[in-house]
């Protein structure tokens, strides 16, 4: 690489860049900061293949043109054999780890019950030590790295996601419509949640946890705003009581979540396993205060000023926690800030971009 040119990067991903979605946001992000900073960056995001058998099982070739580059960043678990390779472990290590480390049957998704899980273990083994630099989203997925997929703790390194904190920021009368456009009440101390039904992101729990919420005799006036493809009649199915479902507002799958996030008075997360979740980032860059089950990152930088962390898999303990915030605005309003604060000292798009660009440069070729 001449010293006038600048890197050239192929960005290779079974999953392509999109605001809608939570790993091809963090690729947007990455590929247009990247371009802005002046590297020439393509993309290679093949079709037809589903990202579970891409990812998990098989892996993905890349194409004959990727030697021609200083750095391939493969952000899911792409096959290669090319100086420069830089690889992010996203959601894929968290959940590769969790199957290894359970029994085979338990916590498998549907849609990964027929593949045997000791084929995740070696996929992510392999490909740990092919790469020249691994990056994990979290310290959580740093450690499983290392511990279970043979990675060396000098070869991985934590960036961690970053958000749009200008698209996601404060906005009152963004929240006041979403509440009016999906007849929210406007004095229903509002929680919210994002996220599909399956096992990974703990719906079972929220529900659980939300049922001894309306239960309690200080949960009077507690509404939840569940984006998920779930309704009503699913969410009963699933052990939603009828009183909870009557405080229930289901919203649509929208491009923009920031009046989501803005008319929200708490945020929830309540994931099994979660390597480092954007909808929390995305909630505190709003300035609301969150809850959030301890699985994955989330701890590593959530404390008592921003919200709270439970035990996993406690219900009760979320449920409590939710009673506390939902009596005390003036926490509240003090975690929000603080969470607004946290995000913009080194949680940004801005900061996840200079930090891979760092490691960009480090195993580049002279």
């Amino acid at each position: 690489m001449s010293t006038n040119q600048p890197l050239s990067v192929l960005f290779a991903s079974t999953v392509p860049p999109a605001e809608s979605n939570g790993v091809g946001n963090v690729e947007l992000n990455l590929m247009t900061g990247l371009r802005a900073a002046g590297l020439q960056v393509d993309g290679f995001f093949p079709s037809g293949r589903s990202m579970a058998m891409a990812d998990f099982t098989y892996g993905l070739k890349l194409p004959k043109k990727a030697k021609a580059y200083d750095i391939v960043h493969a952000h899911t678990d792409i096959s290669w054999n090319t100086a420069g390779a830089i690889r992010t472990f996203h959601g894929v290590a968290a959940l590769g780890e969790h199957y290894y480390r359970q029994k085979p049957a338990e916590g498998l998704m549907p849609w990964h019950k027929q593949e045997p899980y000791f084929v995740i273990h070696k996929s992510l083994e392999r490909a740990s030590a092919r790469a020249n630099k691994c990056v994990a989203v979290s310290d959580y997925v740093k450690d499983a790295l290392v511990k279970y997929y043979g990675a060396r703790e000098d070869n991985v390194t934590t960036v961690y996601n970053g958000i749009d904190s200008k698209r996601f920021s404060p906005d009152a009368k963004a929240g006041q419509e979403f509440r009016a456009r999906h007849k929210i009440p406007s004095n229903a101390m509002l929680l919210t949640w994002v996220g599909h039904a399956e096992f990974n992101k703990g719906i079972d729990y929220l529900i659980s946890a939300f049922n001894q919420v309306v239960a309690d005799k200080h949960g009077k006036g507690i509404a939840l705003a569940l984006r998920s493809p779930l309704d009503k009649h699913g969410l009963m199915k699933r052990g939603m009581t009828a009183e909870a479902v009557e405080r229930v507002f289901p919203v649509p799958i929208e491009k923009s979540l920031a009046g989501f996030y803005n008319a929200s008075d708490i945020h929830l997360l309540s994931s099994v396993y979660e390597p480092f979740c954007l909808t929390l980032l995305e909630a505190m860059s709003c300035e609301k205060p969150v809850i959030a089950s301890d699985s994955g990152g989330h701890a590593e930088i959530i404390s008592k000023r921003e919200g709270r962390i439970t035990p996993l898999r406690d219900a009760k303990a979320m449920a409590l926690a939710v009673l506390e915030l939902a009596n005390d605005r003036r926490a509240r309003s003090a975690m929000g800030r603080s969470a607004r604060k946290l995000i913009l000292s080194g949680f940004t798009k801005e900061h996840m971009v200079k930090r891979t660009l760092a490691h960009y440069r480090e195993v580049a070729p002279k």
